[in-house]
C-alpha cells in the first residue's frame, strides 16, 4: 500500500478533505463544480433546512496558504449568485491575510 504525499495540498485537496467533514446521515451533496476562481461545493442539511456551500480558491493570495469559507444559508443559489457570493467573501476575507 503506497501514499503519495506532496508537501502542500492543492486547493482542490482542500475542498475534498473538508467534505469529508461535512457529510454525514442529514447532509447530504448535492452539486460540485468549478470556476476559474473556486472550487465550490453545495451540501443541503435536511435537518436544519440550510445549504452549506464550501468555496475553495484556486489561487493563493498568501504564500504556503490556500483560503477556504464555509457559507451557511437557507438560499438555494444558482451557480451565478453563488460565484458572485464568492467574489465578496473573498475580497473581504484576502483583504485582512498578509501577503
Amino acid at each position: 500500500r503506497h501514499s503519495c504525499w506532496t508537501a502542500l495540498p492543492i486547493s482542490k485537496d482542500i475542498n475534498d478533505m473538508f467534505k469529508s467533514e461535512i457529510i454525514n446521515e442529514n447532509v447530504k451533496s448535492q452539486d460540485f463544480f468549478e470556476t476559474k476562481k473556486y472550487y465550490i461545493s453545495k451540501y443541503y442539511d435536511s435537518s436544519e433546512e440550510m445549504y452549506i456551500y464550501l468555496i475553495t480558491g484556486k489561487n493563493s493570495k498568501v504564500k504556503n496558504g490556500y483560503t477556504s469559507i464555509l457559507y451557511v444559508t437557507e438560499l438555494n443559489l444558482n451557480k451565478e449568485n453563488l460565484e458572485n457570493k464568492a467574489n465578496i467573501f473573498f475580497n473581504e476575507a484576502e483583504s485582512y491575510l498578509k501577503k
